[in-house]
């Protein structure tokens, strides 16, 4: 669910509710979303598979911009 054009970033409310849907229809869920520790755990306990937050804008180069968010997501981007 991309929120925005220019940068790619999705858009976390509409992201959530895709994703509860899907996974309730069967679906294997991998979402990409923003690099926030609270966004990556609600994915994770809809039932999505893995958790692709994002670490920089797409086609940027910038590397990791928030290396804390990163590392504080980390736990929920693979589902046990």
């Amino acid at each position: 669910m991309i929120g925005d054009d220019d940068t790619l970033f999705p858009d976390v409310t509409e992201l959530l509710a895709a994703a509860e849907q899907l996974v309730a229809k069967g679906f294997v869920v991998l979402p990409y979303c923003n690099d926030d520790p609270v966004t990556c755990k609600k994915l994770s306990g809809l039932g999505c598979a893995a958790v692709m937050p994002l670490g920089a804008p797409i086609g940027s180069g910038m590397g990791i911009r928030n290396p804390y968010n990163m590392r504080s997501s980390a736990r929920w981007s693979m589902y046990p």
